[in-house]
């Protein structure tokens, strides 16, 4: 979870401005990884309590706020995918 971080470290290293425009995915990758946390966090929470891997199954697909954390991490990534097809695609000597 501290992959941000490094991000944030190394680009300010580069000498890119952060709070600029040229720094917009630093805060996409803090974003990604509060999402990410709070996933595993639910998903420890998940194993405590019910014990076996069925039950953890189970408990997942019936907790609609850990659902919506898994379709958000899911989306996102297709988001990007999508976005750098299209962007290949609209501007192809890019």
């Amino acid at each position: 979870m501290t992959f941000p971080w490094f991000v944030d470290f190394l680009s300010r290293l580069l000498g890119i401005n952060v709070y600029g425009v040229e720094g917009f995915y630093i805060p996409y990758f803090y974003a990604l990884s509060d999402q990410i946390g709070a996933n595993l966090a639910g998903l420890i929470f998940l194993v405590k309590r019910s014990g076996s891997p069925r039950g953890v199954l189970k408990a997942y697909t019936k907790n609609p706020v850990m659902l919506t954390s898994l379709m958000a991490l899911l989306l996102d990534g297709h988001g990007q995918v999508s976005s750098s097809t299209l962007r290949k695609r609209a501007y192809p000597l890019t």
